[in-house]
């Protein structure tokens, strides 16, 4: 068994500001420290972006400045002694392929553009 529990979310839409929540805890007894790190290119607007405690729960609202893939990560780490704990869990904003352009142009047998006009 793991020595750190830890959930994390995304909520909401992240093409509009969003929310990232975050949630640890020690089965040893001993304080864990959360982070949320965000990459560039993702701002956060309100929350906290670290706490510490038995059991420690985030929330943290951010902006994607664009829609390319970024991965935020959310990390839990617990010392005992001289060793240290980690455990990292990775969010993917806009995993699925970009989005299409507009419809191509027409084109005659020739492959040459067809230009349409309306009156």
């Amino acid at each position: 068994m793991a020595p750190i529990d830890l959930d994390a979310r995304i909520v909401g839409d992240p093409a509009s500001p969003f929310g990232i929540t975050a949630k640890a805890s020690s089965r040893l007894g001993v304080p864990v420290e959360l982070e949320i790190v965000l990459p560039d290119g993702v701002t956060p607007v309100a929350g906290r972006r670290r706490g510490l405690g038995k059991s420690c729960e985030l929330r943290l609202d951010a902006v994607a400045r664009d829609r390319s893939r970024r991965e935020i990560l959310v990390r839990a780490s617990i010392t005992q002694g001289s060793a240290t704990a980690t455990r990292i869990l990775p969010l993917v904003l806009f995993d699925g392929p970009p989005t299409k352009a507009e419809a191509p142009l027409k084109k005659n047998s020739r492959g040459e553009a067809i230009l349409e006009f309306s009156p």
